[in-house]
């Protein structure tokens, strides 16, 4: 057989964008951070960087890399394409026209070997229907297999236009592709020939799939004893994590065991901001070389130090297995974040049902996990309302729903819902959801914990007259810097009113309502 001949290209990120009617980024976009390590042997001297497959025409991306000073855990030694980057049918995969055997020399310097793996589904039933893959080393047993299959209702990038929450293979729009790393030092032997085949199990119908597989050789352990904090997944701001996590139920923080010795007790130092005593957890587990493991921590007195605004959360790992850590670069990590909604004691959930209620649920859980509310086996199209009054804390809103299709999603016919917290003294607002959430709501808020709602919220003056009021009706609020006006009818719909600014007054046309609440 011939092959055709071109220059190594690496494929080293895999993001697929979004839908972008409806979706509000923010004046500062989204940011992700791809961990390109083991490309270190390919990104020195001149490179030609392409952004392929439609992406360069979609949204402005600012693509920066970030070079880490020290020694890393393990020299990266090579890395190269098993196959090159493509898109292929089942049919030319299955008959190893695409993606064949190969035969690939193990570099005879290495110490630990890797194959990244990078697939996505195309094509109608490609797409949208999970298949088996699988790598095969030398034959025999298949050693790794796999579903491409991703749940996009868990996308943290919402609402967006399009078919966003549709379930698919290997990829959500606006989301980075699943990433397979599978471990095969033990598999293989330095300076030896390794056959490695990449396949589909079955597939049927337009199934086409763009596979990137590579390997990547190693050298020895720098260290023999050492633990990294990798990262705190609660309380952040990255993108990855909004959906994730409970400020209520404590921090939570990724470790790594970057030493060839088994890490089996730690010691996690945390605070916030400058506080000047940290809070102190002592881990024990079984972490193998590069193993990592998320750990929560409790939440002790750590919040006692927080400010209204611009908060850094702190971690420190120390005394690995009781001894010294072998290098103290890795040690510390922070992650900037946004305190929680600070609300009043006194509100009620108002939730209505689309067409669907028996997919919704909800619960409302203390920082002890102890369910306040909780809904379930609703009716459709059908108003609820559970008034609490809270004692001061912490508190997590759970919203579910099993169609993984929000309450109000354009693209089926299970109408619209919609989720409100409203004031029970005065019904005013004090909470609105997207009701297009896909999968879940993983809302956390606090009433006058750690800081006041009065402290945030200073008392204003808001005047709105005549009331009641027929084509006209005007604003004025004191002490208010910025702000958002909306109106709504009394059955939550939004209304869209043109307004006027004069003189620090907004009057706004109320000719076109129907007579009733606002």
């Amino acid at each position: 057989p011939y092959f055709r001949r071109f220059p190594t290209k690496f494929e080293i990120m895999s993001f697929v964008t979004p839908f972008v009617i409806n979706l509000n980024m923010g004046i500062d976009g989204k940011t992700w951070a791809f961990d390109v390590t083991d490309y270190t042997p390919f990104l020195k001297g001149n490179k030609r960087l392409t952004v392929e497959r439609g992406g360069q025409w979609q949204e402005d991306l600012d693509i920066r890399f970030l070079y880490i000073v020290g020694t890393p855990v393990r020299e990266v030694l090579d890395i190269q394409q098993i196959w090159p980057v493509d898109k292929k049918s089942f049919a030319s995969i299955s008959a190893n026209t695409s993606f064949e055997p190969r035969d690939v020399m193990m570099n005879p310097a290495g110490s630990y070997f890797k194959i990244r793996t990078m697939v996505t589904g195309h094509g109608q039933e490609g797409e949208f229907i999970p298949r088996d893959h699988f790598i095969n080393l030398n034959g025999g047993v298949k050693e790794f297999n796999w579903q491409a299959w991703k749940e996009c209702g868990y996308n943290p990038v919402y609402p967006q236009g399009g078919t966003w929450i549709y379930d698919r293979a290997g990829w959500c729009p606006g989301m980075a592709t699943d990433l397979k790393e599978w471990d095969i030092t033990n598999l293989v032997t330095a300076g030896q020939v390794t056959e490695i085949d990449y396949g589909i199990n079955s597939a049927t119908g337009t199934s086409d799939y763009i596979v990137n597989n590579q390997l990547v050789t190693y050298g020895a352990a720098n260290f023999s004893l050492d633990a990294s904090a990798i990262d705190i997944v609660s309380p952040s701001s990255k993108i990855e994590y909004e959906r994730m996590g409970s400020l209520c139920q404590g921090p939570v923080v990724r470790i790594q065991n970057t030493g060839s010795t088994i890490l089996t007790s730690l010691t996690i130092n945390y605070w916030v901001n400058n506080a000047a005593t940290p809070e102190t957890y002592s881990w024990t587990g079984y972490l193998g070389f590069m193993e990592t493991e998320d750990v929560i921590l409790p939440v002790a007195n750590v919040w006692d130090n927080l400010n209204p605004t611009s908060n850094v959360f702190h971690i420190e790992v120390l005394a690995p297995n009781g001894g010294a850590d072998g290098y103290s670069y890795n040690n510390k990590v922070h992650s900037p974040f946004e305190i929680p909604p600070v609300l009043s004691n006194d509100f009620y959930v108002w939730f209505k049902t689309n067409n669907a209620g028996y997919e919704s649920s909800y619960e409302l859980l203390d920082d002890a996990g102890n369910v306040v509310i909780n809904r379930s086996g609703m009716s459709n199209n059908t108003h609820y309302r559970d008034t609490v009054s809270l004692p001061n804390g912490c508190y997590t809103l759970k919203v579910y729903d099993t169609g993984h299709d929000g309450i109000d999603f354009w693209a089926n016919s299970d109408g619209s819902g919609f989720l409100q917290f409203r004031s029970s003294i005065n019904n005013a607002f004090v909470a609105q959801f997207e009701p297009d959430f896909g999968a879940e709501i993983n809302y956390t808020f606090t009433v006058n914990y750690p800081l006041s709602f009065e402290d945030l919220n200073p008392i204003t003056k808001t005047v709105v007259y005549p009331n009641p009021a027929s084509d006209r009706v005007t604003l004025e609020m004191a002490n208010v810097k910025d702000a958002t006006v909306q109106f709504y009818s009394s059955t939550g719909q939004l209304l869209n009113l043109n307004s006027v600014l004069h003189d620090g007054k907004m009057t706004f046309n109320t000719a076109s309502l129907s007579p009733g609440v606002y």
